[in-house]
């Protein structure tokens, strides 16, 4: 294959010539820095245009270390696997070596990778996300957490030659098997200025994949305490004096509304402003992972000495929040913070002072 490369300042076409990459590592740099060498188009069209976050040897408990784990902001997961023709391993041994690290991902939870993002990239998932326009926390969390219980990822090996060994065993197992595994040939061209140039192609199925995503569980109170109990019995007390707050609130503002996630159950109380109904706080079942969205409120319009009046109150009783920030953000919380009466009763006098302010504002 030879590629012709034209600049505005020459009259001739010139020839790219096809190189070698310097090692993997310099395969792997090139798909980290610039994300938009996988053409995700081919492999998920409606997540071609999404935020995404990659995280670069993302290491496994009982395995190793993957190349890439992207993560976009509807929650989809793809592992991502670099290996040069000149390695053995590019025929078959890396598709053994994928499926281990989806197979050990597929063991850790939404909390676990959520904590490695942090600890990689300096943010966490929401924090990466919020700014994004009708973005869903809870729909993401949600899927991330589903995707990773049932193993639901798609598997990308990006190679600079694709053999035939690999191309053959990657198509009958999309095709047969129905696993979502994609070989990438992200061939690396040169010309004689030193303009690099890359050529990326994936390997097309002969059928069309149905989705296999199962459908969003409907929660009610029932459902929901059964499974709070479940989860975590020591938390389920505060959480019941937290949604009986919700249905007090609820006969001046706004109403408390259920999930509809496969992995937790969650309620939220919602209010309306501006015309449009917004979660103020969403609680979940295991109680850990609550959170207030401030940042929906803001971007509707919401009073900022308003917000951090409230987020300063919230602070005194115990919630780790900073009214400096949090104003603009998804603050979490555990219900564990409220679980003194007196504490309790305060949060509920001052959540309804806020209420009050901000339907008249």
């Amino acid at each position: 294959m030879k590629i012709l490369v034209k600049s505005p300042n020459e009259r001739d076409w010139s020839t790219a010539e096809l190189i070698s990459y310097k090692d993997e590592v310099h395969m792997q740099e090139i798909i980290y820095n610039k994300l938009d060498v996988i053409p995700f188009e081919d492999i998920q069209p409606k997540s071609a245009n999404l935020m995404k976050i990659p995280i670069k040897e993302l290491g496994l408990p009982g395995s190793g270390s993957t190349d890439i784990v992207v993560v976009d902001q509807e929650g989809t997961i793809y592992i991502i696997e670099t290996k040069l023709a000149k390695n053995p391993e590019a025929k078959r041994q890396v598709v053994g070596q994928i499926l281990e690290y989806a197979a050990f991902l597929g063991e850790q939870d939404f909390n676990w990778l959520d904590s490695q993002v942090k600890s990689k990239q300096g943010k966490n998932f929401t924090e990466f996300f919020q700014d994004i326009q009708d973005w869903d926390k809870e729909i993401f969390e949600d899927n991330v957490a589903n995707n990773l219980q049932q193993g639901r990822f798609k598997l990308i090996i990006v190679v600079d030659q694709l053999n035939r060994e690999l191309q053959h065993t990657t198509q009958f197992m999309r095709d047969k098997l129905d696993i979502e595994i994609y070989p990438i040939e992200l061939r690396y061209f040169k010309d004689k200025n030193e303009t690099e140039i890359l050529f990326p192609k994936v390997q097309a199925s002969q059928k069309t994949k149905q989705s296999t995503k199962r459908p969003a569980r409907p929660w009610d109170e029932t459902s929901f305490f059964e499974d709070a109990k479940k989860k975590n019995g020591e938390t389920l007390a505060t959480i019941s004096k937290l949604y009986e707050i919700g249905k007090e609130l609820e006969k001046e503002h706004g109403e408390v509304t259920w999930g509809r996630g496969d992995t937790y159950g969650t309620f939220q109380v919602r209010v309306p402003f501006k015309g449009k109904p917004v979660a103020l706080f969403v609680i979940k079942s295991d109680g850990e992972r609550n959170w207030f969205a401030f940042k929906k409120l803001t971007q509707l319009g919401a009073d900022k000495a308003l917000l951090t009046n409230y987020i300063g109150n919230l602070r005194r009783m115990g919630f780790p929040f900073n009214e400096a920030i949090d104003w603009n953000r998804y603050p979490e919380f555990k219900v564990s913070v409220l679980s003194k009466n007196d504490v309790l009763q305060s949060f509920k006098e001052q959540t309804l002072k806020f209420l009050r302010s901000l339907s008249q504002s």
